[in-house]
Protein backbone atom coordinates (compact mmCIF):
# COMPACT_ATOMS: atom_id res chain seq x y z
CA UNK A 1 0.00 0.00 0.00
CA UNK A 2 1.09 3.70 -1.15
CA UNK A 3 1.29 6.60 1.34
CA UNK A 4 -0.31 9.45 -0.12
CA UNK A 5 1.42 13.28 1.01
CA UNK A 6 3.80 15.43 0.11
CA UNK A 7 7.73 14.33 -0.79
CA UNK A 8 9.94 16.81 0.92
CA UNK A 9 11.39 18.04 -2.68
CA UNK A 10 7.51 19.05 -3.46
CA UNK A 11 7.39 21.48 -0.17
CA UNK A 12 10.84 22.69 -0.74
CA UNK A 13 9.76 23.48 -4.28
CA UNK A 14 6.43 24.92 -3.44
CA UNK A 15 8.42 27.04 -0.79
CA UNK A 16 10.92 28.49 -3.09
CA UNK A 17 8.06 29.47 -5.65
CA UNK A 18 6.18 31.14 -2.77
CA UNK A 19 9.72 33.18 -1.93
CA UNK A 20 10.27 34.11 -5.38
CA UNK A 21 6.82 35.71 -5.50
CA UNK A 22 6.58 36.98 -2.04
CA UNK A 23 10.26 38.90 -3.42
CA UNK A 24 8.33 40.39 -6.48
CA UNK A 25 5.66 41.92 -4.50
CA UNK A 26 7.70 43.07 -2.08
CA UNK A 27 9.87 44.90 -4.45
CA UNK A 28 6.36 46.25 -5.95
CA UNK A 29 4.72 47.38 -3.18
CA UNK A 30 6.97 50.78 -2.62
CA UNK A 31 6.00 51.75 -6.18
CA UNK A 32 2.57 51.07 -5.26
CA UNK A 33 2.73 53.26 -1.78
CA UNK A 34 4.56 56.38 -3.57
CA UNK A 35 2.59 56.27 -6.64
CA UNK A 36 -0.40 56.38 -4.10
CA UNK A 37 1.08 59.16 -1.70
CA UNK A 38 1.47 61.33 -5.35
CA UNK A 39 -2.10 60.69 -6.66
CA UNK A 40 -3.28 61.84 -2.94
CA UNK A 41 -0.74 65.04 -2.67
CA UNK A 42 -1.55 66.16 -6.42
CA UNK A 43 -5.72 65.68 -5.30
CA UNK A 44 -4.48 67.71 -2.52
CA UNK A 45 -3.09 70.06 -4.76
CA UNK A 46 -5.69 70.32 -7.18
CA UNK A 47 -8.16 71.70 -4.60
CA UNK A 48 -6.02 74.05 -2.88
CA UNK A 49 -5.30 75.71 -6.32
CA UNK A 50 -8.60 75.32 -7.73
CA UNK A 51 -10.16 77.22 -4.63
CA UNK A 52 -7.76 80.28 -5.08
CA UNK A 53 -8.04 80.51 -8.36
CA UNK A 54 -11.89 80.77 -7.69
CA UNK A 55 -11.38 83.28 -4.96
CA UNK A 56 -9.03 85.80 -6.49
CA UNK A 57 -11.18 85.89 -9.69
CA UNK A 58 -14.70 86.08 -7.91
CA UNK A 59 -12.74 89.29 -6.54
CA UNK A 60 -11.15 90.54 -9.15
CA UNK A 61 -14.48 90.44 -10.41
CA UNK A 62 -15.82 92.71 -8.45
CA UNK A 63 -12.68 94.76 -8.36
CA UNK A 64 -13.39 98.71 -9.83
CA UNK A 65 -11.36 98.45 -12.91
CA UNK A 66 -9.76 102.01 -12.48
CA UNK A 67 -8.55 100.29 -9.21
CA UNK A 68 -6.11 97.85 -10.30
CA UNK A 69 -2.64 98.10 -9.68
CA UNK A 70 -0.24 95.24 -10.72
CA UNK A 71 3.12 94.54 -9.42
CA UNK A 72 4.34 91.26 -10.73
CA UNK A 73 3.66 89.27 -7.57
CA UNK A 74 1.14 91.75 -6.57
CA UNK A 75 -1.90 92.81 -7.07
CA UNK A 76 -4.19 95.34 -5.24
CA UNK A 77 -7.35 97.05 -6.19
CA UNK A 78 -11.02 98.38 -4.65
CA UNK A 79 -13.16 95.76 -3.69
CA UNK A 80 -17.35 96.76 -4.87
CA UNK A 81 -19.93 94.80 -3.56
CA UNK A 82 -23.65 95.83 -4.95
CA UNK A 83 -26.68 97.40 -2.91
CA UNK A 84 -28.72 94.60 -1.43
CA UNK A 85 -31.92 95.84 -3.82
CA UNK A 86 -31.81 97.17 -7.32
CA UNK A 87 -31.87 100.89 -6.18
CA UNK A 88 -29.40 100.75 -3.55
CA UNK A 89 -26.04 101.93 -4.24
CA UNK A 90 -22.42 99.76 -4.30
CA UNK A 91 -20.54 99.65 -1.38
CA UNK A 92 -16.57 99.99 -2.56
CA UNK A 93 -13.74 99.13 0.19
CA UNK A 94 -10.19 100.30 -1.08
CA UNK A 95 -7.36 98.15 0.41
CA UNK A 96 -7.76 94.89 -0.92
CA UNK A 97 -4.48 93.28 -2.06
CA UNK A 98 -3.42 89.32 -3.30
CA UNK A 99 0.23 88.55 -3.26
CA UNK A 100 2.82 86.11 -3.30
CA UNK A 101 5.44 86.20 -0.39
CA UNK A 102 7.38 83.99 1.54
CA UNK A 103 5.91 80.75 -0.51
CA UNK A 104 2.33 81.60 0.32
CA UNK A 105 -0.20 83.14 -1.50
CA UNK A 106 -1.97 85.61 1.02
CA UNK A 107 -5.19 87.16 0.82
CA UNK A 108 -5.67 90.98 2.47
CA UNK A 109 -8.95 92.23 2.99
CA UNK A 110 -9.81 96.28 3.03
CA UNK A 111 -9.92 95.95 6.94
CA UNK A 112 -6.02 94.79 6.83
CA UNK A 113 -6.93 91.09 8.07
CA UNK A 114 -4.69 88.75 5.57
CA UNK A 115 -5.54 85.01 5.61
CA UNK A 116 -3.16 82.36 3.61
CA UNK A 117 -5.13 81.09 0.44
CA UNK A 118 -2.48 78.33 -0.58
CA UNK A 119 0.55 77.21 1.00
CA UNK A 120 4.01 76.45 -1.13
CA UNK A 121 2.75 78.58 -4.07
CA UNK A 122 4.56 80.94 -6.45
CA UNK A 123 3.00 82.83 -9.51
CA UNK A 124 2.31 86.18 -10.77
CA UNK A 125 -0.17 88.66 -11.79
CA UNK A 126 0.21 90.61 -15.48
CA UNK A 127 -2.03 93.22 -17.18
CA UNK A 128 -3.69 91.07 -20.15
CA UNK A 129 -4.20 93.20 -23.88
CA UNK A 130 -4.57 96.83 -24.04
CA UNK A 131 -7.78 96.41 -21.79
CA UNK A 132 -6.76 97.87 -18.43
CA UNK A 133 -9.24 95.64 -17.01
CA UNK A 134 -7.93 92.19 -18.00
CA UNK A 135 -5.74 90.47 -15.85
CA UNK A 136 -3.72 86.95 -16.09
CA UNK A 137 -2.95 85.36 -12.98
CA UNK A 138 -0.42 82.89 -13.12
CA UNK A 139 -0.39 79.80 -10.08
CA UNK A 140 1.74 77.13 -9.33
CA UNK A 141 1.67 74.97 -6.40
CA UNK A 142 4.34 72.65 -5.08
CA UNK A 143 4.26 69.60 -2.46
CA UNK A 144 8.13 69.47 -1.27
CA UNK A 145 7.19 66.03 0.19
CA UNK A 146 6.47 64.01 -2.42
CA UNK A 147 8.28 66.39 -5.52
CA UNK A 148 4.76 67.14 -6.96
CA UNK A 149 3.59 70.68 -8.39
CA UNK A 150 0.40 71.51 -10.80
CA UNK A 151 0.11 74.99 -12.38
CA UNK A 152 -2.71 77.31 -13.34
CA UNK A 153 -3.07 80.39 -15.81
CA UNK A 154 -6.68 83.06 -15.80
CA UNK A 155 -7.39 85.45 -17.63
CA UNK A 156 -10.08 87.48 -15.56
CA UNK A 157 -11.99 90.42 -16.83
CA UNK A 158 -12.40 93.08 -14.33
CA UNK A 159 -16.15 94.29 -14.55
CA UNK A 160 -17.62 94.90 -11.58
CA UNK A 161 -21.55 95.22 -11.84
CA UNK A 162 -21.43 96.85 -8.44
CA UNK A 163 -18.93 99.64 -9.29
CA UNK A 164 -21.08 100.46 -12.80
CA UNK A 165 -24.05 101.43 -10.74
Amino acid sequence: MKERGLTLIELIVVLVILGILGAAGAMLLPEALSGYENARAEARLAEEGNLAMTVMAQSLRDAAPASLTVNGQTVSFTFCQPGATATASSTCSPGYEFTFSGGTLWQITGSGNSAPLALNASGGFSPTGSAASMLTIALTLSDPASVTSLSWSRIVAVMSSAYDR
